[in-house]
């Protein structure tokens, strides 16, 4: 999904770029409706008065503009949710640009230009977004597949050293499980089974190279310490 948005930005982005003539409105009037000579005079008396500061003019000049930029913000971004938010941005920006306005020679299309520019920046931040989701879900993805991965190796190698103690010579066997599995120290080994302190010692410790080598030929490379965690 994340894929399929990506794609339809990419595409849309890739179509308006290309029109280098951001005052090419044409797609969002039907034809023989040009300006007036006398709107273009009345609007760019407007910019010559918000050049000055005049709020009452700015807001006429929103009221007039207003419908045309929605327009093309929609038809740019293919999202009616954000049109009001960047038809705000653009008229701030605007306004916070008023003082260069009785410089500039064609401020309509400098107006229009704001919009394409805040409409593109706003397509190339979702598609910064949308990269980065699709990051985060990859990397999920792959922590995921690690934890699982991990997981069954660890049971697998769980049940060869079940496996590989279970075919210990039967003393080896016992002495391992008493000390593994009930926690019993060398010292209470020997007085259960009857044995020598030493005779436990090296039959432990002949049980533990034997379940090492084992696993080692299963292609599980582990230390004594390992062994002791997993058993």
């Amino acid at each position: 999904m994340v894929r399929q948005i990506q794609i339809g930005i990419d595409k849309t982005t890739e179509a308006y770029e290309g029109n280098t003539d951001a005052s090419d409105c044409s797609v969002f009037f039907p034809k023989g409706t040009d300006r007036p000579l006398e709107a273009a005079e009345e609007e760019n008396e407007l910019f010559l008065q918000i050049a000055l500061g005049d709020e009452l003019a700015f807001r006429k000049l929103f009221h007039l503009y207003a419908p045309l930029f929605s327009r093309i913000i929609q038809h740019i971004t293919k999202n009616e949710a954000i049109v009001a938010d960047l038809l705000q941005d653009v008229f701030l920006k605007i306004w916070l640009k008023r003082d260069c306005l009785d410089t500039i020679v064609q401020p309509r299309r400098w107006a229009i230009q704001i919009v394409y520019h805040q409409s593109f920046n706003w397509l190339k931040h979702q598609r910064v977004q949308l990269v980065h989701r699709q990051n985060q879900m990859n990397q999920q993805g792959q922590i995921a597949k690690n934890g699982v991965e991990e997981f069954v190796y660890h049971l697998e190698t769980t049940r060869l050293l079940q496996t590989v103690i279970a075919d210990l010579p039967p003393q080896a066997q016992r002495v391992y499980r008493l000390n593994r599995e009930q926690g019993l120290r060398i010292s209470e080994i020997a007085q259960e089974l009857k044995l020598s302190t030493q005779t436990v010692k090296n039959t432990l410790g002949r049980a533990m190279s034997i379940i090492r080598q084992k696993l080692e030929q299963n292609g599980v490379v582990v230390s004594l310490v390992f062994i002791y965690c997993i058993s």
